[in-house]
């Protein structure tokens, strides 16, 4: 039911609007008759109405100041205005205010209200249902991104991939997990004619039902053709269970789908900030089969890299990729493909590491399409090196013009000033920063006086409050704009710190 109001200065008119239908058959509950704008508006915070009915001409507060106030509490607020044949510049001026209608006095008969109150009652669903889908699908993408940043090891700290699992309901319990990954060789090129988003589709569904009968299970999707696995071990033994899922989801993808070409892998993390460290692992583990003890060496050297450039020490990533070449250069049959597949991880660390540096992220904005394309199209050994030759130059280039460093706490708090509408974590600060969290942590409360996330939520906040006040966008989109991309838990925040829902405090300003 919803809550709608008259306002009209004549008491028999009142009157007549409010017995001339029965308001309920249309959705509505009649909460409140009053004289003018001013009475209502005093009114407003306590009832909350969702539509206004009102005259333009009226004492201390006329129609139009009152429909401005209204929109400026709450853009939700349905407004319709009443008027004479003479009114008709009012009628101008309220729309322009926002008003969502208007009906002519001399006209109204209960047909007409009836109708009036039927469609805007269909208004107030629709906005209902965009609103709720809308919440819905931010926090279908928050959880997406949350997913593939603790995969990349965004996130480190136990507790807080944990607050983040129980936020989305992952009910991953268990601190020993099987992670595994599937990599459909077939989907890299094509299943002959059929669109590999629909086949890909297919593969994930039947993964999931090999899955969902031996425990709690999270899929994951990297690309069309790799799937990221983590599951509870459930108190078995993890190594042989992940045995067992292997197999099982082996032989169900080459059974039921038909495919020849499947890479299956797993491997075990001992802890939630282990994950992203194993699945890093398995990238690398395809060509052991293949290149004996070299490939452990290479291995070892890539995750090294990797780590440099994730953690911006780019004159170390430097050093490593020279390194790396000089080890593909002594190898003649190694092959392409292998070599390829390392580049790529490299390229991956790239893309997620220039995200959280801006000097990075500008830097490479034009520079990571061109490097992405050139790795792609390199068919010969010689033509893989002279990649790694390219991207080294880039990285000498970004040592050389890293900018002189400010206070530990002062850095930090420039880039959460600069970030704070991004997921922002202490593992990404203090990446950002090339230290430790936890040091971070302590210098940070030393010389702010505040923890680093106290700091990020009271800033977030302090803007979604100017936006409340200044803006008529909607609470989800305000949400969005701090750095929430869930805005339930934003609400939640909000009210933790305020006392009051983002919508009270709208109202009270």
């Amino acid at each position: 039911m919803y809550r709608a109001i008259i306002v009209e200065d004549e008491l028999l008119v009142r009157v007549a609007y409010q017995s001339i239908v029965n308001w309920q058959d249309y959705g509505f509950e009649l909460v409140g008759l009053f004289e003018n704008g001013q009475a209502a508006l005093d009114a407003f915070d306590e009832i909350q109405p969702d539509f206004v009915l009102t005259d333009t001409k009226m004492p201390v507060c006329d129609g139009i100041t009152l429909i401005r106030e209204v929109k400026r509490r709450s853009a939700d607020t349905i407004c319709v205005i009443l008027s004479a044949y003479g009114d008709l510049n009012y009628v101008k001026d309220g729309i322009r205010e926002g008003a969502d209608d208007y009906l002519l006095k001399l006209d109204i008969t209960r047909e007409k209200l009836g109708e009036l109150l039927k469609s805007t009652a269909q208004k107030l669903d629709q906005m209902r249902k965009s609103e709720v889908r809308s919440v819905s699908q931010e926090r279908a993408k928050g959880r997406d991104r949350f997913l593939r940043s603790w995969i990349r090891g965004e996130y480190q700290d136990k507790e807080t991939i944990r607050d983040y699992l129980k936020f989305y309901g992952i009910k991953l319990y268990h601190e020993q997990l099987v992670c595994m990954s599937v990599h459909i060789d077939e989907l890299d090129g094509g299943i002959q004619k059929t669109p590999s988003e629909t086949v890909s589709s297919a593969i994930r569904q039947t993964i999931s039902e090999t899955l969902r009968s031996t425990g709690v299970w999270l899929l994951i999707d990297m690309r069309a053709s790799l799937l990221y696995c983590v599951g509870c071990c459930d108190g078995t033994d993890a190594r042989k269970f992940g045995e067992h899922m292997q197999e099982s989801v082996l032989f169900a993808l080459k059974s039921v789908m038909n495919l020849s070409k499947v890479t299956i892998q797993f491997g075990i993390a001992d802890s939630l900030s282990d994950v992203s460290a194993v699945f890093g692992k398995l990238h690398l583990t395809g060509e052991k089969m293949t290149c004996d003890g070299f490939a452990d060496q290479t291995a070892e050297q890539v995750e090294r890299l990797v780590a440099h450039i994730l953690h911006f020490r780019y004159g170390q990533a430097t050093e490593s990729l020279r390194r790396l070449n000089e080890s593909f250069s002594r190898v003649s049959d190694l092959s392409v493909e292998i070599m390829r597949n390392h580049c790529s991880y490299i390229l991956m660390a790239v893309n997620s590491a220039k995200g959280r540096d801006p000097i990075l992220e500008s830097h490479f904005k034009n520079v990571y399409p061109r490097l992405k394309a050139d790795l792609w199209n390199s068919y010969f050994p010689r033509e893989i090196c002279r990649w790694i030759d390219q991207l080294c130059t880039h990285m000498e280039q970004m040592e050389q013009t890293r900018a002189p460093s400010a206070s530990l706490a002062d850095r930090a708090a420039t880039y959460i000033q600069a970030h704070y509408t991004e997921d922002l974590s202490l593992d990404v600060i203090a990446g950002h920063i090339r230290v430790s969290p936890t040091y971070l942590s302590r210098i940070f409360t030393q010389e702010k006086g505040v923890g680093i996330q106290e700091y990020l939520t009271d800033l977030r906040l302090r803007k979604a409050k100017e936006l409340l006040a200044q803006t008529n966008d909607r609470v989800y989109e305000i949400a969005i704009k701090v750095g929430y991309s869930d805005a339930v838990y934003f609400n939640k925040v909000f009210k933790k710190h305020t006392g009051k829902t983002p919508k009270e405090y709208r109202r009270m300003k």
